[in-house]
């Protein structure tokens, strides 16, 4: 009996000790998908307010080493609002894409810490309306290169669920085009800069979010 004990406390503590491995070859999939939509109703108006939002962010990768993850980010996204918030209409659509580098650090059986540097582009574009008419235009480019951490369990084979404090360094260049109409005018505004910001100094929140990692057979 005590044999077996001895065996079985053994066993359990090999197993949580023993790191996992991310091999060579293993597919990544992740991203994610966000939908909303808002209604308000005014007092004294039969118009009714709404708001509509999506947004989808999928990213693929492949491990090109033992524990390391190279891929691309995806993002699109669409906003329309009608007769919401002072009768400020506006329709917003957006695109992007990037690339991505994530470095696994297994930690014991199944945990890992990792690190993930990113380098992405994307294009907004809004036009905002007052009473059907076009009050303004404004465009708007971003190249951006981030860094973020976090921790990854691995649940099941290839099933994983992480939190992550994104953004916590992140360095890039913004160009924003405004066409303004307003008062019967039209003006032109450019407006271009270097950002760096971090979210270590805004005290951001953590992300919780799922990851799966297809092994190579």
């Amino acid at each position: 009996m005590e044999r077996f004990t001895l065996l079985t406390i053994a066993i359990l503590l090999f197993a949580f000790i023993t790191k996992a491995q991310i091999t060579k070859g293993s597919v990544y999939l992740g991203g994610s998908i966000n939908v909303a939509s808002t209604k308000q109703e005014v007092n004294g108006s039969s118009n009714e307010g709404k708001l509509k939002a999506f947004s989808i962010n999928p990213s693929v990768g492949l491990a090109i080493k033992k524990n390391l993850v190279a891929g691309l980010n995806l993002t699109y996204l669409n906003g329309r609002s009608k007769n919401y918030q002072n009768y400020q209409d506006f329709d917003r659509d957006g695109y992007g894409g990037g690339f991505f580098l994530r470095k696994y650090f297994p930690i014991v059986n199944r945990l890992y810490l990792f690190g993930e540097s990113d380098l992405s582009y994307d294009h907004q574009k809004q036009e905002s309306f007052y009473q059907s008419q076009t009050q303004n235009k404004t465009t708007q480019d971003n190249i951006f290169a981030s860094l973020y951490t976090g921790l990854s369990f691995q649940v099941f084979k290839s099933f994983y669920i992480e939190t992550s404090f994104p953004d916590i360094l992140q360095l890039g260049y913004q160009k924003t085009t405004t066409v303004d109409n307003s008062y019967g005018q039209s003006t032109k505004r450019t407006d271009k800069g270097i950002i760096f910001q971090s979210n270590l100094m805004s005290g951001s929140y953590l992300n919780v979010g799922v990851k799966f990692i297809i092994p190579k057979k």
